[in-house]
């Protein structure tokens, strides 16, 4: 869903795993055009996006959408992020069943990597900061991984765009709690931004 051309797109494909397939899917079409957004799916048959930019812009957006696997169908969501931010790239994360999470990221015009998280309630389909969470350092453009029951991780990234230090620490989130810790035994073996987990 979406992404970058010349400018961010609203344009959906569509991966049919039993023929290994793909094709455009313009029912599921973004309604805003984002690129550099998160997302995560649910056990339930939905998928989320947040965030992200529009166009050519330089600051993030606050919006969600939601996609219906069944209908292939996306539309705008009426809870948004507490804060606009892009540059999450991949970094959502789902314990699949009641929540899920957003972190990182930046604001102010993509200058300022930030550490927080939102937090996502399925049940209420609800955006919210998570007090309980917080990541070891700020970060952008880092990748995300998890086992989809009981934990979830973030690593490597970059801070601020103006100091752009790419960095090697993956942090871990408990569901149960929502609380996040740095975990030195997963760290990256180069310190490295724009990655991918899977």
């Amino acid at each position: 869903l979406g992404g970058l051309t010349t400018a961010a797109v609203t344009t959906a494909d569509k991966f049919v795993f039993t023929t290994e397939i793909g094709s455009a899917v313009t029912t599921a079409n973004y309604v805003t055009a984002r690129d550099v957004q998160a997302g995560f799916g649910d056990a339930a048959g939905f998928g989320y996006s947040a965030g992200g930019r529009s166009g050519n812009s330089a600051f993030g957006l606050s919006s969600a959408e939601k996609t219906t696997f069944a209908t292939d169908t996306t539309a705008a969501m009426t809870s948004t992020l507490p804060t606009a931010r892009a540059s999450m790239n991949t970094t959502g994360l789902a314990e699949r069943s009641t929540k899920g999470y957003l972190a990182g990221g930046a604001t102010n015009g993509l200058l300022q990597a930030v550490d927080t998280v939102i937090k996502y309630t399925i049940s209420s389909d609800t955006f919210a900061a998570s007090t309980a969470s917080t990541m070891s350092t700020v970060r952008r453009h880092f990748a995300a991984l998890t086992e989809g029951a009981s934990k979830g991780y973030w690593s490597g990234g970059m801070t601020d765009l103006l100091a752009n230090v790419k960095i090697a620490v993956t942090d871990k989130i408990t569901f149960s709690s929502d609380s996040t810790s740095a975990t030195t035994t997963a760290d990256l073996s180069q310190a490295r931004g724009h990655l991918s987990a899977a």
